[in-house]
């Protein structure tokens, strides 16, 4: 977060000096252009008020139902798996859509912050050039924040902001095991074993993932082969 911060910083520094390189430039003006749409989604969060669309209000009644002590294929049926359930029962409790909107907004904000983790722990791990400033990194997280946020449905919440978060949590913590003492296994395979699960949720919430997921995974294993092969 100190570092985060600290990015953040030395992209408010003036950069109009005849020295400043283009790329300080492009990014100087690239993260204007995020802040401001980044703050009209906040703006439009207050504003828009009732309920959304069939989905969200399911859901919501789905963690109202499990907060009753009912269970999905229980007793009731809904197509999503019962992930969906806990996911939505903070919406539930906030009470109102603004509330659930807050709630899922939280959501996005951490998987940018966890983003930009993973993009340090691959410059450091040598996978990302040590030529990419923190300044790129903070524009591409709040990038991908906002790029949430404007998906269709995304300021009601739907079910790929969950995802999303969950893809983020298992890259990052499969990242972590990279940067544990190799003499200490154990907590190599904890910190995978915990990447399995954060990722098995992300498929749960959004099935669709196992695709893209699977073809990224077929990908990384042809290029090791070749790797090896040529190595």
């Amino acid at each position: 977060m100190v570092s985060l911060i600290r990015s953040l910083k030395s992209i408010a520094k003036p950069l109009g000096t005849s020295d400043s390189p283009p790329a300080a430039w492009w990014a100087w003006l690239l993260g204007l252009a995020l802040a401001v749409g980044l703050l009209l989604r906040l703006v439009r969060v207050s504003l828009n008020h009732g309920s959304y669309d069939h989905d969200i209000d399911t859901f919501l009644y789905t963690a109202w139902r499990l907060l009753e002590g009912n269970l999905l294929f229980i007793d009731h049926y809904n197509s999503k798996f019962p992930i969906v359930q806990y996911l939505y029962i903070p919406s539930f409790l906030s009470g109102s859509i603004f509330g659930h909107r807050l709630v899922t907004f939280a959501v996005t904000t951490v998987t940018a912050l966890l983003f930009y983790r993973c993009l340090r722990s691959l410059q450091r791990l040598g996978f990302l050039s040590r030529q990419t400033g923190r300044p790129w990194m903070v524009l591409c997280s709040t990038l991908l924040l906002c790029l949430s946020l404007t998906h269709p449905g995304g300021l009601s919440g739907h079910l790929h902001l969950f995802a999303n978060g969950f893809l983020v949590l298992a890259l990052w913590l499969f990242l972590k095991s990279f940067r544990v003492n190799p003499e200490q296994p154990r907590q190599v395979v904890v910190w995978q074993f915990l990447a399995g699960g954060s990722l098995a949720w992300a498929i749960q919430t959004r099935p669709n993932l196992l695709v893209s997921v699977g073809c990224c995974g077929l990908v990384w294993l042809i290029v090791r082969c070749l790797q090896k092969r040529l190595g």
